[in-house]
């Protein structure tokens, strides 16, 4: 296991300059559930080498949803994060977990629970005699939710189809070994078929080909090589007709005491986009320490779930270099530095005579075992880019961002390189003078945020605060912990110790519980300025819109002011299904309408 994984540039398609991996992931329509009121499930098809299984999608491909293996307590959630459960189920630990971004809890009938920070929360359930909890409910934090089936097929338990309130949302089929059908919205398209079907075709568990909803039956086109035992993009071509090869380095990463056959890692990448364009290669190279603790002075490698590197010697440091190639020569250089916990510590871009050098320095405390860090060691504290000539290194530009921040992850301060300082101030957990405890215990809500211009500045630019204020709001059907919504926003002029209003804007919701379209849409806006109100009124219902030959959300917005009598309308209509804008009316009767293609292409 590393958390070299847990970091963003690891699930985006192309090559991860940490591990060296090639990762690819196809974006599917989002669904947005029970009538655009919610969760929106995000949908991506990726794949990744270091998985070799096939949970219903190929080898090696997933949809990124949350999971915990209850035999070796791995949790993997949506977000591409894995970490070690700790402890008893009843009080859970998650040791590499240095941020409080999510809660896990063990719950009756084989079923537990991950609370997020974003307010999303997954109920996990065990099938049988499966050792793996799937995600089978998603919640909002407004109480929406929807429900996700499996079934079994070729001894595995798989996806069969994603439901909310109003009906199916995905269903997906599996007609034979060599197909796999994934179907938006089922019944929603002409003729009653889906609204979009992707398509999965493959050969010997090989996805070879993802087909897209288009009259062209455009799609992807994959190749695959076996190296050391781990299964690895070789070649693909893109819907528009672009080829890219990936050639993998026969040495790879190499596991501490040889533990595990090298684990392959991209030598060369190169995009051919077609139509005449130029092709585009970069290459790579690595030295021998890794992101898996290669040569790291001590280091016994530990099969327990949990990273090994972070046990290593704090100065152990591995790089990764990346160089592009035009008409058969260097042209840019990239070198990377990792430390020991994976964190970009250097970055020294090169192109000719012209270096970009930028330094990051973390929260972290020197010398200190992983466990002993502070809560925000995995955050810079400061970032310094430096500009300059080699041939001229008297000539140079420097700026240095330096941020805070708290032991919840939340941002504090910022001062940029122009010399401007942010500031942010969070409500704690237990709540206070305007905000509610939090439903979920989390420390996220803010209570304001101050712009400083930098001392010495031209001009008389003030210091602005922004205050917000938070009501506690019921869950649909009377759902407790609740949600919080902000009730007001302030902008304030700061003058020393005194505040001086500029701005004022309240905001009313509708509070109807057992109306689950309704409850919990913004009904009103005033906003105070120099004295004079201006109300936005908002009113929404369902209605048919005949072009588009679905039922629609309807939403009237109605402005006014207390100082006059005009008065403003606009109407915009949007599809209950994917939430795409259908319709667009002004207070002059102008109309936009829109129609989509089955891939969301305006046409």
């Amino acid at each position: 296991h590393s958390n070299a994984f847990n970091f963003l540039s690891a699930v985006q398609a192309g090559v991860d300059p940490r591990t060296g991996q090639y990762t690819c992931s196809i974006s599917l329509p989002e669904l947005k559930a029970n009538h655009l009121c919610g969760p929106s499930v995000p949908l991506t098809l990726g794949f990744s080498p270091m998985s070799p299984r096939d949970i219903g999608f190929g080898k090696g491909w997933s949809l990124h949803l949350s999971s915990f293996d209850t035999a070796s307590r791995i949790l993997s959630l949506s977000t591409g994060e894995t970490f070690r459960i700790e402890g008893s189920l009843a009080q859970p630990t998650v040791p590499e977990r240095k941020i409080d971004s999510f809660h896990f809890y063990s719950e009756a009938n084989n079923r537990y629970r991950v609370v997020h920070k974003s307010g999303l929360v997954e109920i996990l359930t065990l099938r049988g005699g499966d050792t793996v909890a799937w995600v089978s409910e998603i919640h909002s934090a407004e109480g929406h939710r929807i429900n996700l089936a499996y079934e079994t097929f070729a001894g595995e338990t798989v996806l069969r189809s994603i439901s909310d309130d109003y009906g199916l949302l995905l269903d997906i089929s599996r007609p034979g070994a060599a197909q796999i059908n994934i179907d938006v919205h089922p019944g929603q398209g002409s003729g009653g078929t889906p609204l979009a079907r992707f398509g999965l075709v493959l050969d010997n568990g090989e996805v070879t080909r993802v087909i897209l909803p288009s009259d062209n039956q455009a799609g992807w086109h994959f190749k695959y090589e076996l190296l050391h035992e781990y299964l690895c993009i070789a070649e693909l071509r893109n819907p528009l007709g672009g080829h890219e090869f990936i050639t993998y380095d026969a040495q790879g990463h190499e596991f501490p005491q040889n533990r595990y056959p090298p684990l392959p890692r991209v030598l060369q990448y190169a995009q051919h986009p077609g139509f005449g364009q130029p092709p585009v290669e970069v290459r790579y190279g690595y030295s021998s320490e890794n992101f898996l603790g290669f040569n790291a002075s001590g280091l016994v490698w530990d099969d327990d779930g949990l990273d090994n590197l972070y046990q290593a010697d704090p100065r152990y440091l591995y790089t990764s270099t990346e160089m592009l190639w035009v008409d058969g020569q260097a042209l840019r250089s990239t070198v990377r530095t990792f430390n020991h916990f994976h964190l970009l510590t250097d970055e020294t871009i090169t192109q000719r005579d012209n270096v970009l050098s930028t330094r990051t320095t973390y929260h972290s405390i020197p010398g200190l075992p992983f466990a002993q860090q502070p809560p925000q060691c995995q955050l810079p504290h400061e970032v310094l880019k430096i500009w300059y000539h080699p041939s001229a290194s008297s000539q140079t530009h420097e700026e240095m961002t330096r941020t805070t921040f708290d032991a919840f992850g939340n941002l504090l301060t910022q001062e940029n390189p122009d010399g401007t300082l942010e500031t942010r101030r969070y409500y704690p957990a237990a709540g206070g003078d305007g905000c509610p405890a939090d439903p979920q215990g989390f420390v996220r809500t803010q209570q304001d945020s101050t712009i400083t211009p930098a001392p010495g500045a031209p001009g008389d630019a003030p210091v602005l605060r922004t205050a917000h204020r938070y009501a506690l709001q019921t869950g649909v059907g009377g759902a407790t912990p609740g949600w919080l919504a902000m009730s007001d926003e302030r902008l304030l002029q700061v003058n020393g110790s005194s505040e001086t209003e500029l701005q004022h804007t309240a905001f009313r919701y509708i509070d109807q519980p057992n109306d689950r379209y309704l409850h919990g849409r913004k009904l009103q806006e005033t906003q105070m300025l120099n004295g004079c109100a201006s109300i936005t009124d908002f009113a929404y219902h369902k209605a048919r819109n005949v072009r588009a030959g679905e039922t629609v959300q309807h939403t009237e917005i109605s402005l006014s002011t207390d100082f006059d009598t005009v008065r403003k309308a606009h109407t915009l209509q949007h599809s209950l299904l994917n939430g795409q804008p259908l319709l667009n009316r002004d207070d002059n009767d102008v109309e936009i309408a829109y129609r989509y293609d089955a891939l969301g292409r305006v046409t």
